[in-house]
């Protein structure tokens, strides 16, 4: 015996015998990518394809993507608690979406947290995201958390997916309780500093003023984000309210941010606002009116 407690038997292997880590014969068959030889066998002769370690070999196949032994796996009674859908959703796997979906896989099952695969594949997948909207996954599914796909997409500043969500109809308006802030889409959008999904969530409605919205896009803008003039131009395309709601607060705000950062660094990055409406409403009545009134003669 070895170590990990391995035996001859996991090579020339008797069917079920598992190791130190609960893994039978056809978890490493399956893991090596051996169907037409090795796992094809093991499963003739009867091995469990349904026995758990951490996870079954219908798992081990999914999360390496080889729908040919996942198709092996299901066409033998292979069935999991948590659907293999997740996995591959989480790892992009297209080919294995299409053979799970094409066998009946409900494309809106939960796993523990109740996030559905399509919040998995909003982390960097829009070709699976583009399948499961397709095959008619719930846009609008909440988690555990009342977190979206369309939130998880604009967290992970994935433009691309947020477009295709909302498209198929993803609310904007949807508010989480992941804190006490109840935080929309574009309360992460803005608060990462990802401006092309906070001019697209606000072309699609998503209201600047909602709670903390407006709030997170300061808060975008003073921690200096690398495209923070792009997210101050954003907001002078969006109506007066975009303006009056920024002439409130953003004098307290941006007083804070010249106060915590480089003189020079903040009025490098002020000198590039060419809305005169806007330039007035954030240095009006803040400590820095004289300086910005010298970058800007008359």
């Amino acid at each position: 015996m070895e170590e990990n407690g391995r035996t001859p038997l996991h090579y020339a292997p008797e069917i079920d015998h598992n190791d130190i880590d609960l893994r039978i014969p056809l978890h490493f068959a399956v893991d090596k990518g051996h169907k037409d030889d090795v796992a094809s066998l093991l499963i003739s002769a009867e091995a469990n394809v349904n026995h758990e370690d951490k996870q079954t070999p219908l798992h081990v196949a999914t999360e390496n993507g080889d729908s040919d032994i996942v198709a092996l796996l299901v066409s033998a009674g292979a069935k999991d608690k948590q659907t293999p859908l997740h996995c591959a959703a989480a790892r992009g796997y297209l080919d294995v979406h299409l053979f799970l979906l094409s066998e009946g896989e409900n494309v809106d099952d939960e796993d523990d947290k109740k996030r559905t695969p399509l919040y998995s594949a909003c982390y960097d997948h829009g070709d699976v995201v583009s399948l499961l909207i397709s095959a008619g996954a719930n846009m609008n599914q909440m988690d555990c958390k009342k977190s979206t796909p369309l939130h998880n997409a604009a967290c992970y500043g994935q433009e691309d997916i947020v477009s295709l969500l909302i498209s198929a109809g993803a609310s904007v308006h949807h508010e989480d309780n992941l804190s006490d802030e109840k935080q929309t889409p574009l309360h992460y959008a803005a608060e990462f500093g990802y401006a092309g999904i906070v001019q697209l969530l606000l072309s699609e409605g998503a209201n600047v003023n909602q709670d903390k919205n407006l709030f997170h896009m300061i808060k975008g803008l003073h921690q200096m984000q690398s495209n923070f003039m792009e997210l101050i131009m954003v907001a002078t395309v969006f109506e007066c309210q975009v303006h009056d709601a920024l002439g409130q607060i953003a004098s307290e705000q941006f007083t804070v941010c010249y106060n915590l950062r480089a003189e020079s660094n903040f009025c490098r990055r002020i000198r590039c606002i060419t809305d005169p409406l806007l330039l007035q409403k954030l240095t009006e009545g803040s400590t820095i009116t004289l300086r910005m009134r010298a970058l800007y003669p008359g």
